[in-house]
């Protein structure tokens, strides 16, 4: 193979990126600085008229014919207006409905003043002398030249829309272009150059810009133009990929339907012209544009197309939702009225178009605010269903008939879709499409469609706690028998610590289990805030049933003594069904009527909501006991009274209650972070796919940047969160924040350096603009991050880190992350980028300080980045915005990668555009040249190109020490690897090697199944350098495996002698060094060696690159290789 180049032209995102239109964010403020000259005129000609109207009797002849000639002038300011206003709605469509109260406001003081202007007018001779004068000279000249028309009008000046190199934008402009300007023969071809060059923008002005403008040149720029743009093949690509991007239509909404109507159509007639046989599209157009429908307007086509004796055509599709839009108007206009009670002030007609407008423009506000703010469907209250105080009474097959009637969607519990097209997170116990609150223990899937009964004749309620830390178990039992028996209730009052107020709640008393348990309804009522945790559910025979994801501390008191204490409970949806079963007669038992009962109504059948387990069960019972009988229960007193526990045949039911509980405590991280770590070790483990197709979410996401991106003046980069959803679906953050904080207040008590090294975070933080503190403390649809300290000794610049965490649930169960599109990859594979910054013989990496937060959120989003912070814990809790992109959230790293994606398409140098593409893994640059100047050049063009996005490179490293003289940096090795690793790979770039930095400890503990597995995935090998050593902890894993050794089993002798001596062996891999240059100098020719293997235990490839020179020497190293893996 020959080497012909450094750098091969590769464009590997190219053929899946979708198009991206042109930003331009200088363009909406010139239009609105050229509206606000506009009104600027209009204020100075109002100030103008009043005056004259106050001395309207002084005025004579001469001031007459001057409010005649300003009056001319202005009435043309009117259509100077309408282009600048038209421009600006278009441009900035996110804020339509303000811009449309702009223009209204403005229309009605012109419309007002030209009125006023006119009634003095009218009434003066000396005017129609100056206009007959005018007209009459007109109408001479209208002779002269042989118009015989007895009147004349202005009609609109016609215009011809900017075209960008849109092909969805081409057929429009080519059509009105060539009939106003290109065939027009009383247009010079110089002119016509020059009206062609003010109408194109970006990618269609680089198609002529290389031709000077002259006449002779006009007819090929034209010839180009129409040469790269009647693309058939790519028109019908676009007009069918906007047929398939349909934005659909989220709530009733007159405006939204005749958009989607005048958008298929549009391009249904534009493939039409195309040759496309669109007539006979109706069943695929039909399919398309009614998945897009809201909800109620789905229901309503449904209703009508059964009014049909035949299939029904596209123009019946359409004409029905022309009346659903007629009707969805008229109530529209009729609601205002029932809420409108604005006064108006008749006194001037000045006065009455502006009230009237005002009015306008309150009533939208009201409509608007009433229309965001939720409304529980069961109970019409200001709260979601999840969040409703009588749907969490009721019984999990309750709740899910309840959902089913009110049909909502089974999955978020809200309307306007059904669970199967729900793209919300799944419930949190068994990960099936319904919510946590429908998950019934017995693990059976919720159906949209058919909600099943529970028929059998066994049901499980099974509840468990731990695997961070521990793991406590608890299970419930239910089964018929004829052997019944009663469970110990009590009635206990429970604080609410935000009114310090007590409320009673019916608890069951268990000892057989291990933790103490409260309901999310009780939460929710008793306004207590709760700590996130992964907690697993096991049942009986330690079978895993589902899981608690928050814990809460409780106080409690008795209801007839001075007990009272603080308990840790679990939150679960539900704990159990009611207990008793059912009511039975307590009249056979001959209770004393003078015992207070811990809860007197024992008998009834009712809910519970607490359970308090062996962590209070023995601090609360008495040794004093009552026996009533054979076959009947025993009375024990308790610090809340006298219980009832035992057999209790009187009793008309055949269910018994059995509970077990047991505990264990692990000696290691979680299953979820064992989990993440082996994902993440054997994706690095895989060689990189040659196309990875993007899938719907990715695209859509990758649209969503193109639509609401765009750069400040500073040419910094400003973006939306890609959300999946309106974040309305967002609980309560703010307790969950506010107690996580409170515990970072006492961290700072013991560790007054760690309360330092926050607070100068925070304040470099506010410092650079990058949070500002909120108006309000808890804001409308907000989302409040908890936050806490990492600390990375390995940091060259940060040793403390701030990290927000964006996962946290709210109270309706999702977190912010939950709602957020991930977006697609893309960057190049580390893979990729590290084989080519082996071939370079001048290499150069950096990283971009704070990549993060050199990117902008745009306003409206900010409300969902906010934290609580403050400086003294003497001084009150402040909330703070954060205003650019922050670590933590789902879509951070597609938003931060994507916008230098971005900076390096808009690039003119093809090299430094394929640099910033591809060279990049996340901010680090690694990129390199043959060439010493080439590479000098690099350094400037990428600098330059970055702090265009405002980017600023640093921590330069390079084997070219020249190129480092301005840079002030000391050059260390580059470790390219993560904290998470013990071995990792370095570069060292003052001797130009690779070597292999770690910090494995030999323990001392037994080897696990699960320790040896969590060690081997911490092994960081990108190339697969270090194969032959790295294979022998896969054996093990293998091995482990095969012999079905437990996770926390102590791994078989031999085994765990061979992991030592890997763990022993393995601090020597640190002497290894391997020369990072893998071609020789000046090579005229390059080989590529490919060498595979096989043998009992395991199977590799390795890759040799050979490489001469002309002088013949020849140069052989090791490339790459492919890691080893055991035989399966």
């Amino acid at each position: 193979m020959s080497h012909t180049s450094d750098r091969s032209v590769r464009t590997p995102l190219e053929n899946i990126k979708l198009d991206v239109p042109t930003i331009n964010p200088s363009n909406i403020k010139d239009l609105i600085t050229k509206r606000s000259s506009i009104k600027g005129r209009i204020t100075k000609y109002s100030i103008f008229l009043t005056k004259f109207i106050d001395s309207y009797d002084k005025h004579d002849k001469t001031s007459l014919l001057m409010l005649t000639q300003r009056f001319e002038r202005f009435k043309d300011l009117m259509s100077v207006f309408d282009d600048c206003q038209s421009q600006i709605e278009f441009v900035d469509s996110n804020s339509l409905e303000s811009e449309l109260d702009t223009r209204e406001e403005i229309e009605i003081d012109f419309s007002t003043l030209i009125a006023k202007t006119q009634v003095i007018l009218e009434k003066n001779p000396i005017v129609d002398d100056y206009k007959s004068i005018h007209s009459g000279s007109s109408s001479d000249c209208n002779k002269s030249c042989g118009h015989n028309k007895s009147f004349h009008f202005k009609l609109p000046t016609l215009k011809i829309g900017s075209f960008d190199g849109t092909y969805f934008k081409w057929i429009e402009f080519r059509d009105t272009y060539t009939s106003l300007i290109h065939n027009n023969d009383n247009i010079d071809p110089i002119h016509k150059f020059h009206y062609l060059n003010s109408y194109l923008e970006g990618a269609a002005s680089r198609v002529i810009s290389n031709l000077e403008v002259s006449a002779v040149n006009y007819k090929e720029a034209w010839h180009l133009l129409c040469e790269r743009y009647n693309n058939e093949k790519q028109l019908i690509h676009n007009h069918l990929n906007s047929l398939c991007n349909i934005r659909p239509v989220t709530r009733d909404s007159a405006k939204g339907i005749r958009f989607l109507i005048d958008h298929v159509s549009k391009n249904l007639r534009a493939l039409n012209n195309l040759g496309e046989p669109t007539q006979s599209w109706d069943t695929l157009v039909f399919h398309l544009v009614s998945a897009k429908l809201d909800g109620s307007t789905s229901i309503k086509w449904e209703e009508h197309k059964n009014s049909f004796e035949k299939s029904p055509s596209l123009n019946d599709f359409f004409s029905f939702l022309k009346r659903r839009a007629d009707v969805l108007e008229s109530l529209n206009h009729i609601k205002p009225d029932r809420v409108d009670q604005i006064k108006v002030d008749h006194n001037s007609s000045l006065n009455q178009n502006r009230r009237s407008h005002f009015k306008s423009f309150v009533v939208l506000a009201k409509t608007q605010a009433s229309a965001s703010s939720p409304s529980c469907v069961l109970c019409r209250g200001s709260h979601r269903l999840y969040d409703c105080a009588s749907f969490l009474s009721k019984p999990v097959e309750d709740r899910i008939s309840e959902a089913s009637r009110l049909k909502v969607c089974l999955n978020c519990l809200r309307k306007g879709h059904s669970s199967h097209q729900c793209r919300l997170s799944r419930c949190s116990i068994c990960e099936r499409r319904h919510n946590t609150l429908l998950h019934r223990e017995s693990s059976q899937p919720v159906n949209s469609s058919q909600v099943h009964a529970v028929t059998s004749n066994t049901e499980t309620a099974l509840f468990a706690v731990g695997q961070n830390s521990e793991s406590s178990v608890c299970g419930f039992t239910n089964h018929f028998s004829s052997n019944n028996a009663l469970l110990s209730t009590a009635l206990i009052e429970v604080q609410n610590p935000t009114t310090n107020k007590f409320i009673t709640v019916q608890a069951l008393l268990d000892s057989g289990s291990q933790a103490s348990l409260i309901t999310k309804r009780m939460i929710n009522l008793l306004q207590l805030t709760s700590l996130p945790i992964r907690v697993d559910i096991l049942g009986v025979g330690n079978l895993f049933s589902s899981n608690a994801l928050e814990r809460c501390e409780v106080n409690i008191k008795s209801k007839y003594n001075n007990f009272k204490t603080q308990l840790s409970c679990l939150v679960l949806p539900q704990i159990t069904s009611n207990i008793p079963n059912k009511t039975f007669d307590i009249s056979q038992l001959h209770l004393h009527s003078n015992i207070q009962f811990a809860d007197p109504n024992f008998n009834r059948s009712a809910p519970i909501d607490m359970l308090l387990g062996t962590d209070i069960f023995w601090d609360l019972i008495e040794s004093q006991q009552i026996n009533l009988g054979p076959n009947k229960p025993i009375m024990r007193k308790s610090k809340l009274g006298w219980i009832l526990a035992g057999p209790m045949y009187t009793m008309n039911t055949n269910s018994v209650f059995c509970n077990l509980a047991t505990e264990h405590k692990d000696k290691d991280n979680s299953n979820d972070c064992l989990n993440e770590t082996v994902k993440k070790f054997w994706e690095l483990e895989q060689i990189p796919p040659a196309n990875n197709k993007r899938t719907e979410e990715e695209i859509l996401c990758e649209q969503h940047f193109c639509k609401n991106t765009y750069r400040n003046k500073d040419g910094r980069f400003c973006v939306k969160l890609p959300l999946i959803t309106a974040p309305d679906c967002l609980g309560d953050s703010f307790r969950s924040a506010k107690r996580q904080f409170l515990a970072l207040e006492k961290r700072f008590a013991k560790n007054p350096i760690l309360k330092q090294s926050y607070s100068e975070f925070i304040k470099e933080y506010a410092d650079l603009g990058h949070l500002t503190e909120s108006p309000v403390l808890i804001p409308n649809q907000s989302f409040f991050i908890p936050h806490h300290a990492v600390f990375k000794p390995s940091s060259e610049s940060t040793k403390l880190r701030v990290v927000f965490n964006g996962s946290v649930k709210t109270t309706s169960g999702y977190s912010i992350n939950d709602i957020q599109m991930t977006g697609p990859y893309i960057q190049d594979s580390l893979f990729n980028i590290l084989i080519r910054f082996r071939q370079y013989t001048y290499v150069l990496s950096g990283d971009i300080a704070k990549m993060y937060r050199q990117i902008e959120i745009q306003d409206s989003d900010r409300n969902l980045q906010m934290i609580l912070w403050r400086f003294n814990e003497n001084k009150p809790l402040k909330s703070l915005r954060l205003n650019t992109v922050t670590y933590g959230y789902t879509s951070s790293s597609f938003l931060s990668t994507r916008c230098l994606w971005q900076l390096g398409e808009e690039c003119d140098d093809l090299n430094i555009k394929l640099i910033i593409q591809n060279d990049f893994l996340v901010d680090d640059l690694l990129t390199g040249s043959d060439n010493k100047d080439e590479l000098v050049y690099i350094k400037k063009s990428v600098e330059s190109a970055l702090s265009s996005g405002c980017f600023s490179l640093r921590k330069y490293r390079s084997n070219l020490p020249s190129i480092l003289v301005d840079s002030r940096n000391d050059q260390k090795d580059l470790i390219i690897s993560s904290s998470s690793h013990t071995l990792g790979i370095g570069w060292n770039p003052n001797k130009d090697y690779i070597h292999f930095p770690t910090n494995y400890q030999n323990s001392k503990d037994i080897p696990t199944k699960r320790s040896i597995l969590s060690d081997s995935c911490k092994v960081f090998d990108p190339l697969g350098l270090l194969s032959p050593i790295t294979i022998k902890p896969k054996i093990l894993i293998q091995r482990l495996w095969l012999d079905n050794i437990g996770w926390d089993d102590p791994a078989p002798k031999d085994i765990a002698k061979s992991w030592q001596e890997f763990i022993y062996n393995i601090k020597y891999i640190h002497d290894i060094r391997i020369p990072r240059h893998a071609l020789c100098e000046s090579p005229v020719d390059v080989e590529l060696h490919c060498f595979c293997d096989a043998s009992e235990s395991a199977y590799a490839a390795c890759i040799y690159l050979r490489s001469i020179n002309k002088q013949g020497d020849i140069t052989v190293h090791l490339d790459s290789a492919v890691p080893a893996s055991p035989v399966i």
